[in-house]
């Protein structure tokens, strides 16, 4: 199955796994990379020492192209951008900051840039600034994303740009992959549904709630950190998408990701108010930003309920927990079929 998306990176299928943070391990990237995909590692919850080692282990475990995903206005991102570069990483996923500077370098050694983006304005922005490919997230998917649902967003892109374009959101089946392709796709980003796999290492806790979900038992909010973000519907959620200031909370994970991350003060207060100003934050919203971070680690590492379950709407069509490789094969089997059939549908 071939389209630009796996030309341009060097997969067997138009299948990515989202760089989803505190849920990527070098064990699943590799995985996803090994089954024909293109596996990609969050690298916002590593330190730059962390991050180098993950790297060396996924090349370890896998001779196919990887990826690493980074938000440039987090705080560390300078450090970890350049571990990145370093590293001669095969594709770099970036959000959230101008990039071209990143473009260069990594274009030198034959690097490829996957920008994300949730508006059309910034799809353009990323394509004049040398972006490879883009990752289109549409309104259904976990974790952030814009206004927009991808039925209407994805032929949006589309339409502007030049590059191609991978679709992400409330995707997890071949149907979804054929959709994609006939909005103007030509890959598909999977965060939920990889997730949910035997070789991820998210919490039990974690798995059991969201395969029991539907499409329905999500909720997206921007209290939880400052940003529109999808979770999973819980007491907690409900509760935390009512409030307005969580200082302790903050205090406490701001300690936490200067600790954990090796960072100064200065980088974790300069990170939080470059992503305050980029996402229209007021600066007063940024203890949320910083306790938002520690709640979806503990949903996702701990499988705490006192934390966030990141999931996006795809969760309505997830049923079991298999493998990577047996993810990607059924989804291109059922897109084939899918394919195949769509002409016996319309009445000449």
């Amino acid at each position: 199955m071939k389209t630009r998306i796996t030309e341009l990176v060097g997969i067997k299928y138009p299948i990515l796994m989202a760089g989803m943070n505190w849920a990527t391990t070098p064990k699943l990237v590799a995985a996803v990379s090994n089954a024909g995909g293109l596996g990609m590692l969050g690298a916002a919850a590593y330190s730059k020492e962390e991050l180098a080692a993950a790297i060396t282990e996924i090349r370890k475990l896998t001779d196919k192209p990887f990826a690493v995903n980074l938000t440039l206005l987090l705080p560390g991102a300078k450090g970890l951008i350049q571990t990145v570069l370093d590293a001669k990483v095969p594709v770099i996923n970036l959000a959230l900051g101008r990039i071209k500077d990143i473009v260069d370098t990594a274009h030198g050694y034959g690097g490829k840039i996957l920008a994300t983006v949730a508006m059309v304005k910034h799809a353009q922005y990323y394509e004049k600034d040398g972006a490879d490919a883009l990752s289109v997230t549409g309104y259904e998917a976990a974790a952030h994303s814009g206004n927009v649902g991808g039925l209407a967003l994805i032929p949006a892109v589309a339409s502007k740009v030049k590059i191609p374009i991978v679709a992400a959101g409330g995707i997890s089946s071949g149907r979804g992959l054929v959709a994609a392709l006939a909005l103007g796709a030509e890959g598909v980003s999977l965060g939920t549904r990889f997730a949910l796999t035997t070789e991820s290492d998210v919490h039990e806790v974690y798995k059991k709630r969201v395969l029991a979900a539907t499409e329905e038992d999500t909720i997206i909010s921007d209290r939880f950190d400052g940003v529109n973000c999808r979770v999973l519907k819980t007491p907690r959620a409900e509760a935390l998408a009512r409030r307005r200031f969580a200082l302790a909370d903050a205090v406490s994970s701001s300690v936490r990701f200067k600790r954990d991350l090796n960072l100064s003060w200065w980088e974790v207060i300069k990170g939080g108010i470059r992503t305050a100003r980029a996402e229209g934050v007021h600066l007063t919203d940024l203890p949320i930003l910083s306790a938002g971070l520690a709640e979806m680690q503990r949903g996702l590492e701990k499988g705490d309920e006192t934390g966030l379950f990141l999931a996006g709407q795809a969760v309505g069509g997830i049923k079991d927990i298999v493998s990577c490789r047996e993810v990607i094969e059924r989804i291109v089997k059922e897109a084939e079929e899918i394919a195949a059939g769509v002409n016996t549908k319309i009445r000449s």
